[in-house]
């Protein structure tokens, strides 16, 4: 399998897990898939970070905790991807489901920081973790 055909097919799998088919598929062609491409590429991190916000929207919130970590770890130590800010984010979205409230806010900001870094201020990634942000400390205000 060439690898733009194995990512494909990876993210082709997530998608369909998503609408609860194809979960044995995927399950059985990762770790081809992960000896295919390595541990440490660039579309592994991304699989993982998808595979992560399929957990966090199926309510398997410590599941997603793991995948974008996993995620967070390649692409800080490979990459210094673009990636980093949108995995921060959905970190953060994870943690506040767990209402992890303290640990949202931190992965937020570093979110904010990582997307004026690489977009400038007037981004729509930018905007969408201030919006983030500004619920998030509604959650911590009504406490």
């Amino acid at each position: 399998m060439s690898q733009p055909l194995t990512t494909t097919w990876v993210l082709y799998t997530v998608t369909w897990a998503t609408w609860g088919r194809q979960k044995s598929v995927m399950i059985v062609h990762w770790p081809f898939v992960l000896k295919q491409l390595g541990p440490k590429h660039v579309d592994v991190a991304r699989t993982y970070n998808d595979m992560g916000i399929l957990h966090s929207n199926l309510g398997n919130l410590w599941l997603a905790k793991e995948f974008h970590g996993r995620a967070l770890v390649i692409y800080l130590t490979e990459f210094k991807h673009v990636e980093v800010g949108r995995t921060y984010n959905d970190l953060g979205i994870v943690h506040s489901k767990l209402g992890d409230l303290e640990q949202a806010k931190y992965y937020y900001e570093r979110a904010l920081v990582n997307y004026e870094k690489e977009f400038g201020p007037e981004h729509v990634d930018v905007t969408a973790v201030q919006h983030n942000l500004v619920k998030l400390q509604r959650m911590i205000d009504s406490r």
